[in-house]
């Protein structure tokens, strides 16, 4: 699947990482909020140590509070290389509580911060229909291949449904990585 290339731009590691996670989340999401807050330091530790690789695959359920242009603008950061960074900036501040909301303008906000070289061009993307477009079609598909909600992270061979644990989390890292590296 193309979607499952080392050149998606919605990702970041080590393309030759032993390990990938594949993370179906959705910015506006309270319980993506709590995986990310709970287990993604852990997770970029093994990224930057080169064992891991994300593929972060934007799963647009709750565009009511403005999820697509979340996501519309983190392929726009990933276009320019900056989205790790960019995603870290929405989780942290994203609240555990509700559903996080996002404008246009606080997407570019958000583009500015992470430091995006070209912002004319991170806003003609986020202004591009055909990525909204694309974010709709990737829900139909994602949901025919079974992911019914958000987070949903393929984790090696495992898949863990909803913001489980840190420990339940690292316990499934450890086990995957040791199987990827026999």
């Amino acid at each position: 699947l193309a979607q499952f290339d080392d050149k998606h731009v919605t990702s970041y590691g080590d393309p030759n990482a032993p390990l990938t996670i594949v993370e179906f989340s959705d910015y506006s999401c309270p319980m993506c909020a709590k995986f990310h807050k709970d287990s993604f330091s852990d997770i970029n530790k093994l990224v930057d140590a080169g064992k891991v690789r994300v593929k972060y695959m934007p799963y647009t359920i709750f565009k009511t509070y403005g999820s697509d242009i979340a996501s519309a603008g983190a392929i726009a950061a990933g276009k320019q290389g900056k989205f790790r960074q960019y995603s870290q900036l929405l989780f942290d501040k994203a609240t555990t509580s509700g559903h996080q909301q996002y404008t246009k303008e606080s997407v570019i906000d958000f583009g500015k911060k992470a430091g995006v070289p070209n912002m004319d061009e991170f806003v003609k993307t986020i202004n591009d229909s055909s990525v909204y477009d694309d974010l709709n079609k990737k829900v139909l598909e994602y949901s025919s291949w079974g992911i019914s909600g958000t987070p949903a992270t393929i984790v090696g061979k495992t898949i863990i449904n909803g913001a489980l644990p840190k420990e339940y989390v690292n316990a499934t890292l450890v086990d995957q990585l040791r199987k990827a590296l026999k």
